[in-house]
């Protein structure tokens, strides 16, 4: 009888055992399941948030390049910026045609860019067959920008879209009536024109090959501080990184191993700022654009002049490009940060890249057939000459254009408007924001 219940008790001591790691594995799988359908989950979320970001990146594009397009004055330039106001509405439309919410807004939002890349395209096409944007067309234009700067303010809020949708935001647009009346991207500028430059190699280096000694000793001399190694890197030029311990605060540098030149110059993330008094803008700007000159002529960039402004939480950032024969260099272009009377900040690597003797081209067009090819629609403020990065769109490979640049205003809106001193032909349009100046 003992060995009976003894085999009994062992066997169901098997069993437990073996109910336990099959619970065990079963666990172990469905945990696995669920680590899976997180992931997907996860994929999903982040492909419906990257479709949505980018649609509502487009749409903002399209608002700023048909707000060029109704200021140009240009068949050619007005030709490429409907090619491109067709792309972006076709890009936000597939972004936007990717989410899965059933929305009365989205729906709207997804009709009204497809009826703008419908429209655009109908326009180029009659551009190329020689009949130029009418009057008319100019201001449905006018009507489909300010519908569509609407729906960029709330393309955030999906309650404020639905709204939007069912009390009229969408208008239809008549593609049709462009052949039944047989008519006969943007540049965001909040940092100051051509700030993003152009990347290439650095020409304005010089010669030679600075140590590690000779780069701590350049990088104390142009902080007036302490300087200390603190790495190499090879971008954006083979060079060495250093920290530079200041009386307002420790400052980061980079110092280009050819030719010993400081492209950058950083604050560090605990260096306090003095705010600003809105009450005194104008003078603090004007103090700061003083300190700067000096601060680039002490430290041998000369012949520079202030060209855009920007202040932000105690900082203002001012825009230095380079002056040739009074021809302003944009590519040449240095930006420093001014806080509490002190510099703080420095970026040229836009200058060091591009900064050598011009052997400028001849202005061929006067200053008055310039003028001629300005809309006039928009009111002159300023001119002058400048030279500025190429947009190879325009079919020039040469990577630089002499330009006569006007300052002009449209409503509230200020733009510079670009017409190469060569061709007469507009050659750029950029917009500029409230929080700089020029």
């Amino acid at each position: 009888m003992k060995t009976w219940q003894w085999v009994v008790g062992l066997v169901l001591c098997v069993a437990l055992i073996a109910v336990g790691a099959l619970a065990g594995a079963q666990s172990r799988r469905l945990n696995e399941y669920q680590g899976e359908l997180t992931g997907y989950r996860n994929e999903l979320d982040a492909m419906y948030k990257r479709a949505w970001w980018e649609g509502v990146e487009r749409m903002a594009s399209l608002e700023i390049e048909l707000e060029k397009l109704i200021i140009s004055d240009s068949p050619e330039a007005a030709s490429l910026r409907l090619a491109n106001i067709a792309r972006q509405a076709d890009g936000a439309s597939q972004n936007l045609g990717q989410l899965p919410v059933e929305r009365d807004g989205l729906s709207a939002a997804l009709k009204f860019v497809n009826q703008i890349a419908d429209y655009s395209a109908a326009l180029n096409e009659g551009i190329t067959q020689g009949r130029p944007i009418s009057d008319g067309d100019i201001n449905q234009l006018q009507t489909i920008q300010a519908r569509l700067s609407e729906l960029n303010d709330i393309m955030y809020d999906l309650d404020a879209l639905d709204s939007w949708a069912s009390a009229g935001g969408v208008i239809e647009i008549d593609v049709s009536a462009i052949a039944r009346e047989n008519m006969s991207y943007p540049t965001l500028i909040y940092d100051g024109p051509f700030s993003d430059g152009a990347r290439g190699e650095f020409k304005g280096l010089g010669s030679g090959q600075v140590s590690e000694q000779q780069a701590l000793e350049i990088a104390a001399q142009f902080t007036g501080g302490s300087a200390t190694l603190t790495g190499r890197a090879s971008l954006p030029v083979p060079g060495y990184e250093l920290t530079c311990a200041t009386d307002i605060g420790n400052l980061e540098l980079f110092v280009s191993e050819t030719g010993g030149k400081v492209i950058y110059m950083l604050p560090s993330y605990d260096m306090v700022v003095s705010e600003i008094d809105d009450a005194n803008a104008t003078s603090d700007v004007q103090g700061a654009i003083m300190i700067a000159t000096r601060y680039l002529s002490e430290r041998g960039f000369e012949n520079m002049t202030a060209n855009f402004t920007q202040r932000n939480e105690g900082v203002i950032v001012i825009n230095f490009a380079c002056l040739q024969e009074g021809v302003t260099l944009y590519p040449d272009l240095v930006k420093v940060q001014v806080s509490g009377g002190r510099v703080v900040g420095l970026e040229a690597g836009n200058y060091w890249r591009n900064h050598v003797e011009r052997d400028l081209p001849e202005v061929t067009f006067s200053y008055q057939q310039a003028l001629e090819a300005v809309n006039s629609r928009l009111n002159i403020i300023s001119a002058r000459l400048a030279l500025i990065p190429s947009d190879t769109s325009y079919g020039r490979l040469d990577g630089e254009r002499l330009c006569y640049e006007f300052t002009c205003s449209l409503g509230q809106s200020r733009y510079l408007v670009y017409i190469d001193a060569q061709t007469g032909v507009e050659a750029s349009i950029l917009k500029l924001f409230d929080n700089g100046v020029v």
